[in-house]
């Protein structure tokens, strides 16, 4: 599961988070990784932050691009350990990102496996293409469901993609969250969020 997040700063943000940070230079990274345990299952959490001002390389950002770019991502991955590594700054860093971001939508998706039998997809898999398919294929395997954004049809309130192989079928669910500061429980509200948008997709298995 990952959440991923960019967003547009202005120059008094910048500043702000330069005194809070001691911000140098035209771009700062900081990074963590620990173990934990989320949603029941025991994994990895890994964590990132970058700033950038492409103002600051003395190369004017091109009409599509922002000056000033703050990313940051959470990852958890299920069934596996690592050594704990924190980047001296992380504290500092996210607690002045927190400070200034204010309320925001953040990207989030899950990956999941399981087994043929363990759930009834709402569409049924694989479609046969029949005489009027694709020339060279015969079957789709895949399908991605999704609810457009009644306000803006070109991106989707959520989507799921099922891709059938073989006894196992592989799902991505995909939304977007609202987010009020960088906090590990925003993914905590994914992982819920993500369920749900999952489970519109199929069935649990009787």
């Amino acid at each position: 599961m990952a959440a991923r997040c960019f967003i547009e700063l202005s120059d008094e943000q910048l500043a702000t988070l330069g005194r809070g940070t001691e911000l140098k230079g035209p771009a700062v990274h900081s990074s963590f990784g620990r173990n934990t345990a989320i949603g029941g299952s025991r994994g990895v959490l890994r964590g990132l932050i970058g700033i950038h001002d492409s103002r600051a390389s003395g190369k004017a950002p091109e009409p599509s691009e922002a000056g000033i770019v703050l990313h940051y991502s959470f990852e958890l991955e299920k069934d596996v350990t690592t050594k704990d590594a924190q980047a001296d700054d992380w504290d500092r860093l996210s607690e002045a990102v927190s400070g200034v971001v204010g309320s925001h939508q953040v990207i989030v998706s899950m990956w999941a496996v399981r087994a043929k039998d363990e759930i009834v997809p709402a569409t049924a898999l694989p479609i046969a293409l029949g005489d009027t398919g694709v020339s060279g294929f015969s079957e789709i395997r895949g399908v991605r469901l999704a609810q457009p954004d009644p306000s803006d049809k070109d991106n989707d309130l959520y989507s799921v993609v099922l891709d059938k192989e073989g006894n196992e079928y592989f799902v991505t669910a995909s939304t977007s969250i609202e987010a009020t500061g960088l906090e590990e429980e925003l993914l905590r509200r994914a992982l819920d969020r993500l369920k749900e948008v999952a489970m519109l997709a199929y069935k649990e298995a009787k």
